[in-house]
């Protein structure tokens, strides 16, 4: 018997292999076009943990560094201006003895530390102290305060609110300059300024602690911000004004859009010429401009659901490709080539928002009495966390490497992408 062909069943079978061949291409294309390698799991290892308040530099000490740092002590007697073997506390006292101010605070431990040690430390500020560590975990200096202190990598002070003069110390305790006037020190960098009582003025000072110029607002500054080449500040009348570096007005811009005016938060990239605010009572709202010669134009801007009535963390990255803000949702990214904005959940206020050479970003938060590091990766991907609870806290990034302060406790964490 012979098969009978079928027309209508040929038809059929090479419209089902068809079919069949065109999900298998399609399958392989997106395959193609899909693949990807694996994204990496963030680990966090812990490095070293060192007790700001218990431990002493000579614990971390090696043999041979004892050694070499007696023969020195042997070789060359300490004299006054030698960086790095003046005992700072007794120079502090012997700077208030001589202005006729008592000493205000008491350095620990800074004898005989090197004073290139110095050059690539990190500041902390944890309760009633301030200092400066390495990378390696050996705490190179500690001061005790009894009312206010700011600190920086390049500087640190100690002062009390009324104080008619206010020392300014390199990180090593050698008196940099002093302050003539009273108010509150602010570092930036290594730019020194000074908010004056009544807290609508504020100056820039020299090196040498004089007054280099002077801006006499009419409206409390409620929010402030320094750049490589930027200067902001906004004022609870609902204006921002930015400065060029002799202190004159760039431009004044009002973000506005709501019923109750004040600048909540205020960030200004490193080239001055993105400006961001968080401003308002009804309808708050963000608001990123661009200058424009001597105007600054909206480019984005966005209401927010739930208001809060604190200041807030306003941030630009270091190449000006996005910048970050807090809010209620958590944290805020808003990409400033695309104006694409998204929101990265975490609980509790920010407290700090820090870049390391990768790009790579640290944000510091608390809810209640927990803090939380997070990170993030690719200008606006979460990539992990970790909390702790605590009464105070800091957080440094340097190097690859990030420094958590909590209660008396430093700790060094390492990240690593397996």
């Amino acid at each position: 018997m012979t098969d009978i062909e079928n027309p209508m069943l040929d038809a059929a079978k090479k419209k089902k292999r068809l079919f069949v061949a065109t999900i298998v291409s399609l399958c392989v294309l997106y395959v193609l076009m899909a693949a990807r390698p694996l994204s990496r799991e963030i680990h966090f290892v812990p490095v070293w943990t060192i007790d700001a308040d218990n431990s002493t530099r000579t614990e971390r000490l090696s043999i041979k560094e004892k050694q070499d740092l007696a023969e020195k002590s042997a070789k060359t007697p300490p004299a006054s201006g030698d960086e790095g073997t003046a005992d700072a506390a007794d120079a502090e006292a012997g700077e208030s003895q001589a202005s006729g101010t008592p000493a205000a605070s008491s350095v620990v431990d800074v004898a005989d530390v090197p004073s290139e040690l110095f050059a690539d430390s990190i500041p902390f500020k944890l309760g009633q102290l301030v200092g400066y560590f390495t990378k390696n975990g050996r705490m190179l200096s500690r001061v005790t305060f009894p009312f206010k202190a700011s600190v920086s990598p390049l500087h640190y002070s100690i002062y009390e609110t009324h104080s008619a003069k206010i020392p300014v110390y390199s990180p090593n305790g050698e008196l940099v300059t002093e302050i003539k006037q009273t108010g509150f020190p602010y570092f930036a960098g290594d730019k020194i300024f000074m908010f004056l009582p009544g807290g609508s003025s504020f100056s820039k000072i020299s090196d040498g602690g004089d007054v280099l110029w002077t801006y006499e607002g009419r409206a409390p500054i409620t929010a402030f911000s320094s750049s490589r080449d930027g200067l902001l500040a906004g004022f609870a009348d609902g204006r921002m004004i930015s400065f060029d570096k002799d202190g004159n007005s760039v431009l004044e811009f009002v973000p506005g859009g709501s019923d109750y005016p004040v600048i909540l938060g205020a960030g200004i990239s490193n080239s001055g010429n993105y400006l961001a605010s968080i401003s308002g009572h009804s309808n708050q709202r963000f608001v990123l401009a661009e200058k424009k010669g001597d105007r600054a134009k909206i480019i984005f801007h966005k209401e927010f659901d739930n208001e809060l009535s604190r200041q807030m963390l306003v941030k630009f990255r270091q190449d000006e490709s996005a910048v970050y803000y807090s809010c209620s949702d958590g944290l805020g990214v808003v990409n400033c080539r695309s104006l694409e904005n998204s929101v990265i959940p975490l609980e509790g206020d920010i407290l700090s928002i820090q870049e390391d050479e990768d790009g790579t970003v640290f944000v510091l938060s608390k809810d209640d009495s927990s803090y939380s590091v997070s990170v993030i990766e690719a200008y606006n991907v979460y990539s992990g966390s970790f909390s702790f609870d605590a009464e105070a806290a800091f957080m440094s990034v340097k190097d690859g490497s990030l420094f958590v302060g909590h209660d008396s406790k430093i700790s060094r964490i390492d990240i690593q992408r397996k």
